[in-house]
């Protein structure tokens, strides 16, 4: 029978990124359904390039609705990445109903830590801000990433210093959903991205882990999903930010999915990939669980 050709190329992009060799992310965007949706681009949360964000808006939306609002942030080891090629990941969240926000930060080596994860904090402050004037629920933001962009919004969830340095009251963020995030590692022990912590007094400042103790504050509600076949970031890191997460009174939930990958696990949102493994599902159900709104 005749082979379809976006089918072929779909394919051979998702065998490029299962095997770490290449992004191939313009392709799959490419591919990816634009109909059920629109989007207002390059929203300026910041004076740089790169402090900007795109929302991706359902089209479905009645007269005067708010719907449930997902910030994401994606990975990159806080060196790469834009949030045109994570077009795919907001198409997932507005077929599931969602308003969601793609959010750019500046990256090494421009920038070090923490630079970065204060702009993530301005994202936040500008979907607090505005998301109302784009059919979003400012009552109900959840924050998702993926890798480092995972660390980033963790870190957003569980270290107020950020957001009240930004402008943001406590409370604004109703749930974290992280994919393969490096709650708990040290950075000066990971070659890689040694220097883009370097010069920290205490390390302890990157690590979300940290934050989280029986004696501090409760986290916000957090689901932080894994894939088995993931050789870049340890499986320990999310059983151990959960445990610390419960210990401090919150509810933290982790799903190990078999065989996905690090990249996997952000390439099953996209189409045609999506039968991998319910990522998109399991996500949307957390956030349907914890929206404060009322559809």
């Amino acid at each position: 029978m005749p082979c379809d050709s976006k089918l072929v190329k779909i394919i051979g992009m998702a065998v490029c990124l299962l095997l770490g060799g290449c992004s191939g992310l313009d392709l799959l965007n490419a591919v990816v359904p634009s109909g059920g949706y629109r989007i207002v681009a390059d929203q300026a949360f910041g004076s740089t390039p790169a402090q900007k964000v795109d929302v991706l808006i359902p089209k479905d939306l009645t007269a005067g609705e708010r719907r449930p609002v997902v910030l994401f942030f994606y990975g990159g080891s806080w060196k790469s990445g834009s949030r045109a090629e994570y077009r795919f990941a907001g198409e997932a969240l507005t077929s599931k109903g969602f308003v969601a926000v793609i959010a750019d930060y500046r990256h090494f080596p421009e920038v070090k830590f923490p630079t970065f994860q204060a702009d993530a904090a301005l994202a936040l402050r500008w979907t607090v801000d505005h998301i109302a004037e784009y059919n979003g629920n400012p009552d109900a933001i959840f924050v998702m990433g993926h890798s480092a962009g995972a660390h980033m919004g963790a870190l957003l969830a569980v270290d107020g210093a950020y957001t009240r340095a930004a402008g943001v009251k406590d409370g604004a963020i109703k749930g974290f959903i992280g994919l393969a995030g490096p709650y708990a590692m040290v950075p000066s022990q990971v070659n890689s991205i040694r220097d883009v912590f370097a010069g920290l007094p205490d390390e302890n400042v990157a690590r979300p882990v940290h934050f989280v103790t029986a004696a501090g504050p409760k986290p916000p509600p957090m689901l932080l999903l894994y894939g088995l076949g993931d050789k870049t970031v340890g499986r320990a890191n999310a059983r151990e930010f959960a445990a610390r997460a419960r210990s401090a009174g919150g509810e933290a939930s982790v799903i190990e999915y078999p065989d996905l990958t690090h990249p996997g696990i952000i390439l099953a949102l996209a189409p045609y990939f999506r039968g991998r493994a319910p990522v998109l599902e399991d996500a949307a159900a957390f956030v349907n669980r914890h929206a404060a709104i009322r559809r």
